[in-house]
């Protein structure tokens, strides 16, 4: 593979540039190679010098030739000399052999012998005459050996003598120096050897170092900029190091800036339920982690999913791939640690397991994802990549976790302001409705008053038979608004919450009150009784505004009672309210028999998914609605220090909600005894 193709890209290899890395790598190897020729023929000229050199002054050839004194010249060798067409070659060799003698030729034609070939020159040192051994060849091959040679066996060398001033003697390797210029030959070697393993590490180092990095670096930019940056695999040069960071860096801004457009462009109305919605969100929002940071596959397994026991995630790419590892092993890895883990997933045994499991294993990648403090659910991702690529990854996938906990957050957070702003405007609402109708009820109460009056001052007259019946129905008509007075209060409580008055009560009187003004203000077939017994259950509350809470639930069990029987009548619909102390503080608990808490398509919510139920648009009537248990939240928990437990009865039937109240301390019951004000 080449450095150009070693780049991930998340949609194959990038080949783009590829060309200008190959110019740049033939360039350099060319000039390696021309390096190296040079460096060949540089130390075979200094071998040729110094091989020469042995020969001459260790074996001193001139002096084993017998007989090279003065010459006997003839004419016609000096004819030769001033014409060198005045006199064919043949004469000229038998005249030349007359001139220096049988013996001088004898000698020259032994094996033994290193002169091969001789030239004569005239006075202007012009070659006119050149003769060469029948076995000059021989000689070669017998005396110059690859043991003696450096890159070439054609070694001679020229030598002229004074005692035969135009002769040139040329000589090959003498055997009196084969292990001179044996030992000469090994020594060249090794000059070369080293110099070429110099310049092969300057190559792979100049390649290494710079060319392969700015290849591979070159490679990954020249992807389209609409595409994801790949990152570069197995990087070893700081270079490679930094754009792996620099692209991993940007993989991930990009992410979280398409995340933030998805998460901006949802209904601010229903910003929760439309982050809970598959296809509003999560697919689409898998699929740009996926994309962005060039995941093989990605997974979201809601927390609520397997509260429920259902092993139903959210995938993006390779669904195959969910099914191999088994839902309690994941969640036995998974409580162990709040940190992203990188596990390495084994497909024979299906099993994860920190360690690599083999050759067929494959990294996966597994945070928790939290919404405040609570537990949404579980992120997974396969990367792609090398090990040690994945290992440097999971920092990033860390800060992607962070940051979807961090868009999960402020939707709750901005959910919960639109709920303040709602409370508030609920608020002004009630106080203004519950002054107008008070002031209603007030001025019916006081016309029933004065038609009372009339009729036993006589200034109204009304037949004996008929005056028990008129009299009776002023008398229902004034209980009548006097309940709805006391309803009316009871909602008009709420606007009590901005100055709450904190007194010392007794829950199972208060029970009994809101209960018994319920009953008679509905008309469903629905039995309300009060379990508290005898014992007295203190808390430290505002009256007012646990009567308004008090008053929601039993209207939301009743609602739900009333769906049930919508289906079957039996069994016949109960709501019962006791007191008890637990866990430090006052409750009191509402218990009915309805439907339970269930969402729009009729699931039963367990675990973290009951907390939606106190969403501002939570409704399981089929319609916009829900603000009762929204109230009764906030007045629990922002404005007294208690907390709710919201619970399905078990067998399917029916709702359990504890409602958590402070109790009074040793200071508060000796102001109340004191008849000193609370704070």
């Amino acid at each position: 593979m080449t450095p150009a193709e070693e780049i991930d890209s998340g949609k194959g290899s990038v080949k783009t540039g590829r060309w200008g890395f190959y110019i740049l790598t033939f360039a350099l190897v060319f000039g390696s190679l021309l390096i190296e020729v040079l460096l060949m023929i540089l130390l075979n000229e200094t071998f040729w010098y110094k091989k020469k050199e042995i020969n001459v002054n260790l074996a001193d050839p001139i002096a084993e030739i017998p007989r090279l004194g003065a010459p006997m010249y003839s004419p016609e060798i000096g004819r030769r000399k001033a014409n060198p067409s005045s006199v064919s070659d043949a004469e000229m060799e038998i005249h030349v052999r007359v001139a220096y003698g049988d013996a001088f030729f004898q000698a020259i034609q032994r094996m033994n012998n290193p002169l091969i070939r001789l030239e004569m020159l005239n006075e202007k040192g012009e070659t006119v005459f050149s003769w060469e051994a029948s076995n000059a060849q021989k000689k070669r091959d017998h005396l110059n050996t690859w043991e003696n040679s450096l890159f070439s066996r054609d070694f001679e060398y020229p030598v002229k003598t004074s005692k035969a001033h135009d002769l040139v003697l040329y000589f090959v390797n003498s055997p009196d120096v084969l292990e001179d210029t044996r030992f000469l030959a090994m020594r060249y070697r090794t000059y070369f050897a080293v110099i070429t393993a110099i310049n092969f590490f300057v190559v792979m180092l100049v390649y290494r170092g710079g060319m392969r990095p700015l290849g591979r670096i070159a490679g990954a930019l020249s992807h389209p900029p609409e595409e994801t940056p790949p990152i570069i695999f197995s990087p070893i040069h700081e270079a490679e190091k930094a754009y792996n960071t620099l692209a991993r860096s940007t993989r991930l801004v990009r992410s979280h800036s398409e995340m933030t457009d998805r998460w901006e462009s949802l209904d601010e109305g229903k910003m929760l339920s439309s982050l809970e919605d598959r296809e509003i969100f999560w697919t689409p929002a898998l699929r740009t982690i996926r994309l962005g940071m060039s995941y093989r596959s990605v997974f979201w397994i809601p927390a609520v999913e397997l509260e429920r026991g259902s092993w139903d995630p959210v995938i993006e790419m390779d669904e195959r791939e969910i099914g191999l590892f088994n839902q309690d092993s994941f969640l036995s890895l998974m409580e162990k640690t709040d940190t992203p883990n990188l596990v390495w997933e084994s497909h024979p045994e299906g099993k994860l397991t920190r360690n690599p499991g083999g050759q067929g294993s494959r990294p996966w990648f597994l945070s928790k994802v939290f919404q405040k403090e609570k537990l949404a659910g579980f992120l997974v991702a396969t990367p792609r990549g090398t090990r040690e690529s994945c290992r440097l990854d999971l920092p990033y996938f860390q800060n992607l976790t962070a940051y979807l906990s961090q868009i999960l957050t402020r939707s709750l957070e901005r959910s919960e302001q639109l709920d303040r702003e709602r409370f508030e405007v609920s608020i002004d609402l009630s106080a203004s409705m519950g002054h107008d109708l008070t002031n209603i009820l007030a001025t019916g109460k006081l016309e029933l008053e004065t038609l009372k009056t009339a009729f036993k001052r006589g200034i109204v007259q009304v037949p004996d038979e008929k005056r028990p019946a008129v009299e009776a129905a002023v008398e229902g008509l004034r209980k009548t608004t006097v309940l709805l007075q006391e309803v009316v209060n009871v909602y008009r409580a709420f606007s009590f919450t901005r100055e709450p008055r904190w007194e010392i009560m007794e829950l199972s009187q208060t029970i009994g009150e809101v209960m018994e003004l319920y009953r008679h203000s509905t008309s469903r077939p629905v039995t309300y009784e009060n379990l508290s017994g005898d014992e007295k259950v203190e808390a430290f509350a505002d009256p007012r505004l646990v009567k308004l809470v008090l008053f929601n639930l039993l209207a939301n069990a009743t609602q739900a009672i009333t769906a049930r029987q919508r289906d079957s009548k039996e069994p016949q619909g109960k709501v019962e309210v006791d007191c008890l102390y637990k866990e430090g503080q006052a409750v009191f608990r509402v218990m009915d028999n309805g439907t339970g808490f269930r969402d729009t398509e009729g699931h039963r919510l367990e675990g973290v998914a009951l907390d939606h139920i106190f969403h501002f648009d939570f409704s399981t009537k089929g319609k916009q609605g829900g603000l009762g248990l929204a109230w009764v939240k906030s007045i629990i928990e922002e404005i007294h220090p208690g907390h709710l437990k919201p619970s399905n009865r078990e067998g399917g039937l029916g709702a359990n909600m504890e409602v958590y109240l402070p109790i009074p301390t040793d200071e508060e019951r000796e102001k109340a005894e004191t008849n000193r004000p609370f704070a």
